[in-house]
């Protein structure tokens, strides 16, 4: 793995542990109000979440089903934002189903 990939890889898995505490309700709500999503700020965390997870899924599915195969860094960062399109596409039209936007 490239120095690039493993530094996009700890980043991602960074952002993803600290995101996924943040999303556990410490103060209950009532105390502080429920908080107003915008569009603005909620595009923001839904593409930086989404950009995580891909590369950690990628680099996941990479390191189980392709161990053998070596990837150039074009190709590999092609398939990432893919991913990427993929997941905030899906995880937008779920926010949307929801009612949160």
């Amino acid at each position: 793995m490239s120095p690039v990939r493993k530094g996009i890889l700890a980043a991602s898995s960074f952002f993803l542990v600290v995101y996924g505490l943040l999303m556990i309700p410490i103060v209950p709500a009532r105390m502080v109000g429920y908080w107003n999503l915008q569009t603005v700020p909620l595009l923001i965390t839904l593409s930086l979440s989404s950009g995580a997870s891909a590369a950690f899924i990628i680099e996941v599915i990479r390191a189980v089903f392709f161990r053998r195969a070596t990837w150039q860094d074009n190709f590999h960062f092609m398939v990432v934002v893919v991913c990427w399109a993929m997941l905030f596409l899906v995880q937008s039209g779920l926010v949307i189903i929801g009612g949160g936007t």
